[in-house]
């Protein structure tokens, strides 16, 4: 399982601790964003095989 994680962080006020800004797992081709106005994570799949061999 690959993962990257964006050098900024963001304070979650809700688990109070600092959290990645996004993260995403090459092997899902799944993106989780934390939006810091809301404090809620959001993730975003991609299906196509275009992204996943593009992400490699």
């Amino acid at each position: 399982m690959s993962r990257y994680k964006s050098v900024q962080a963001v304070y979650n006020i809700l688990i109070k601790k600092y959290v990645s800004w996004w993260r995403l797992d090459t092997n899902t081709v799944t993106v989780t964003y934390f939006n810091p106005n809301t404090q809620i994570e959001e993730s975003k799949t991609y299906t196509t095989d275009f992204i996943r061999l593009h992400l490699y």
